[in-house]
């Protein structure tokens, strides 16, 4: 970002990004889109359980609760691992 850029923003009172930040940023869009896309597959098996009064299975539980955890891997955002059901 030159220069001129930045001072444009801080003068708009915007906050200045810089292009890590912007980077880190981007593959977080990137991996939360993906993991509610994930949770959105697997929400009309767990409605339906609930519905018929039947339990959700251990490795649904399991699975979605992985995938909510993802931005607590170490490597997170550069390096996931998905989880598998």
């Amino acid at each position: 970002m030159t220069d001129v850029v930045v001072d444009e923003l801080e003068m708009m009172g915007g906050p200045v990004e810089t292009d890590e930040e912007w980077r880190i940023r981007k593959a977080k869009e990137r991996i939360d889109a993906m993991r509610t896309e994930l949770l959105i597959q697997t929400d009309w098996y767990v409605i339906r359980q609930q519905e018929t009064g039947e339990s959700v299975p251990d490795n649904i539980i399991t699975y979605r609760q992985e995938l909510r955890d993802i931005t607590m891997q170490p490597g997170y955002p550069w390096s996931v691992e998905w989880p598998n059901i």
